[in-house]
């Protein structure tokens, strides 16, 4: 039932009056009154079922991603094993992700790796370590690329091609669950 004064008598015997091309209104209330009433119960329905369904999209996003396991959802940064730094600030992270930054401080090539916008980890990513959101990098990445300013980071489909694009290619930079960092070919760097 929608948000609204109209009660359900009320509702079942316009319905019924309007089925029946008959008019008897023993209350005072004119047929013009009554479409305006009905109309504006539609509206007022369809604004409300469109927030629900919004609700529970961003419900089945945050919640029941199966990408997104019990635990798994402490997200690091992770580079590949030739990156000498230990720990980066959220600055300078978020100058990396938004693709401003396109070196290490040692002077070396910086690669970066994301998820697509819709996966779960991504929207862990940007709002926990990045402390932002994901359409604002979004938004970066496609002012960049249609500018011919810069480009968007290397998109993976999902955390296992994360991984072995990270350990794989020099200078790279991405996130992954804690539990997935080896310490040998995949390295943690600390967002302080």
């Amino acid at each position: 039932m929608c948000g609204h004064n109209i009660q359900v008598s009320d509702i079942l015997d316009v319905t019924e009056l309007k089925k029946n091309n008959r008019v008897r209104f023993d209350d005072g209330w004119s047929k013009v009154k009554v479409r305006v009433l009905i109309k504006h119960w539609k509206i007022i329905c369809v604004a409300e079922m469109a927030l629900m369904f919004r609700a529970l999209i961003l419900y089945l996003l945050l919640f029941i991603n199966g990408n997104v396991a019990a635990g798994d959802d402490d997200i690091v940064i992770a580079v590949n094993q030739n990156i000498s730094e230990n720990h980066i600030s959220r600055s300078f992270a978020r100058q990396i992700f938004s693709m401003k930054a396109r070196q290490w401080p040692d002077g070396s090539q910086l690669v970066v790796f994301v998820l697509p916008d819709r996966s779960a980890h991504h929207l862990i990513f940007t709002k926990e370590i990045l402390e932002t959101f994901p359409y604002r990098l979004r938004s970066a990445w496609d002012r960049q690329v249609y500018s011919g300013t810069g480009q968007a980071p290397r998109e993976v489909a999902n955390i296992d091609q994360m991984m072995v694009n990270i350990a794989n290619t020099p200078g790279a930079i991405g996130y992954l669950p804690r539990e997935k960092i080896d310490g040998i070919r995949i390295r943690l760097v600390e967002v302080r």
